[in-house]
């Protein structure tokens, strides 16, 4: 009988990051419109380089904000997985292992930011 082992390339695959990717584009996403939402109904937005943002770009500026920070994030995920590919090791598994978690906490960030926004919304709704 063999026992078969998983290697730790197989621990963060394709599939895995562009899981993660996708819910942070989708927390992003729905940051910008439950932030819009309160502005609308007359809400100011508490973080000051956010609130530079729309004061300066509006909306449409926000959302490149938003886009841009999930490219770079889809970026370093290339580079991480590329460095792994000509670098195999402890050292390209450990910088996957961050750039996985470093994404992870973003999307949990953004939700808990998200929920914030639409509590704010229903208390200026009332």
């Amino acid at each position: 009988m063999q026992i078969q082992v998983r290697s730790s390339t197989a621990r963060f695959d394709s599939r895995f990051f562009l899981i993660w990717l996708s819910l942070l584009a989708q927390a992003q996403m729905a940051d910008v419109i439950t932030t819009q939402a309160d502005s609308i109904r007359g809400g100011v937005e508490a973080n000051e380089f956010a609130a530079f943002i729309l004061q300066v770009g509006g909306p449409g500026l926000f959302w490149v904000m938003k886009l841009l920070l999930v490219a770079g994030m889809a970026a370093a995920v290339f580079l991480a997985v590329r460095f792994r590919k000509y670098n195999p090791g402890d050292r390209a598994e450990l910088c996957l292992e961050m750039v996985a978690r470093t994404i992870q906490c973003c999307v949990l960030l953004l939700t808990i930011t998200v929920l914030g926004n639409a509590s704010v919304a229903a208390q200026l709704t009332a």
